[in-house]
């Protein structure tokens, strides 16, 4: 059976009516074999369908009707204000990477790579104002995997964490490649604690928090480094769960023991900043600022504790000096990002320009027959 296929002329739509049609349109006797006669009756102005005779039509009432030509937003979806969308899309992002661009390069940073405890030198070319921070970079550590993630005390972080295997003194020092029998001691735990005491707080991203120190000294003698570093919440957070019983030992509030953490305030920033998840295996965490800047000249950077394990990880360790924009530290990935983004929209806007000016060429001809 031959059929109709088509779709009914706008006047013949009701906009409003937003069901389905399903019409089936049986072509007049005698015209199923004809091409020419089908033509010839298919542009008769009371011709129900717009394409000639196929079979069964499926026609949304909605897609019959003409939008109105005056409201606001039918505008936007003409040619040529998408080209003018696009092109000002394109120069919004590139004036925003190249700011981004120019705050990065105006960050002024120098790494320190080290694998153990030694002296380095560092120059600095160019007085760098305050504040200048310093942050520890590690790469090739994998703790934003969900086995790590996991793994953290559960009396902190309620349901979603547990402690695994190191529960106690012993287990975190095995695996920070000590044995149970004797202690790794990554902090200079309290006196009286021992190998089969519990781990509080417990798991192995506890277990493995960055603890390595240095010092900084100048052409002037050393200089200082506040590590007073964490936030208003961050010492909330700590006063719930750490504090001292009545002879000043660190105790976990929790369970009432005792915490290997001591009763350094340096080492409670710490934990808290190294419990946060991280995004990638390679990452920095803010380790201390130096308020005064550095003048112009050589500096020492003593590495004074150097952790062993993370070389036993193939873990890569670097100190790193930076100053900031006002856009955050030394980056250029969103600048870059930007000005991509800029240069899609940019080839858009002429891909546009060139069909719409092709368009309007092809209508022209048609209009006065060239």
């Amino acid at each position: 059976l031959k059929l109709c296929l088509g779709l009914l002329p706008a006047r013949h739509a009701n906009i409003m009516d937003r069901s389905t049609k399903i019409e089936v349109v049986a072509c007049p006797g005698g015209l199923e074999d004809d091409e020419e006669a089908q033509k010839s009756w298919t542009s008769r102005p009371d011709h129900p369908v717009s394409r000639g005779c196929l079979g069964r039509i499926f026609t949304p009432a909605l897609l019959q009707g003409r939008l109105r030509q005056h409201t606001w937003w039918h505008r936007l979806y003409h040619p040529g204000s998408q080209i003018i969308c696009n092109a000002a899309m394109a120069f919004m992002f590139l004036i925003i990477g190249i700011v981004l661009l120019t705050a990065s390069g105006g960050v002024n940073e120098i790494a320190v790579s080290y694998s153990a405890t030694g002296t380095h030198t560092i120059t600095v070319e160019e007085a760098w104002q305050g504040p200048v921070y310093l942050y520890y970079e590690l790469d090739g550590f994998h703790a934003n995997l969900r086995s790590m993630v996991s793994v953290r005390d559960k009396e902190i972080f309620g349901s979603m964490g547990e402690c695994g295997d190191v529960t106690t003194l012993g287990a975190a020092a095995k695996m920070l490649g000590g044995n149970d029998t004797a202690l790794f001691n990554p902090l200079g735990v309290q006196s009286g604690m021992q190998p089969s005491s519990e781990l509080r707080p417990c798991g192995a991203i506890a277990a493995s928090m960055f603890l390595d120190s240095a010092e900084l000294s100048g052409e002037e003698g050393p200089v200082p480094i506040s590590f007073d570093v964490a936030s208003e919440e961050d010492r909330r957070f700590a006063s719930k769960h750490f504090g001292l019983d009545k002879d000043g030992n660190a105790i976990f509030l929790p369970t009432r023991t005792p915490s290997w953490l001591g009763t350094s305030q340096d080492v409670f920033t710490r934990y808290i900043i190294w419990m946060r998840t991280r995004v990638s295996s390679q990452f920095r965490n803010i380790l201390g600022v130096i308020d005064g800047g550095l003048p112009k000249g050589e500096y020492t950077v003593e590495i004074t504790r150097a952790d062993p394990h993370w070389q036993l990880w193939d873990v890569k360790r670097a100190l790193v000096f930076s100053t900031a924009s006002t856009f955050g530290g030394k980056n250029s990935f969103l600048g870059i990002g930007f000005v991509v983004m800029a240069a899609v929209y940019g080839v858009m806007s002429v891909l546009f320009l060139v069909v719409y000016a092709k368009a309007r060429r092809a209508a022209y001809c048609v209009a006065h027959g060239d």
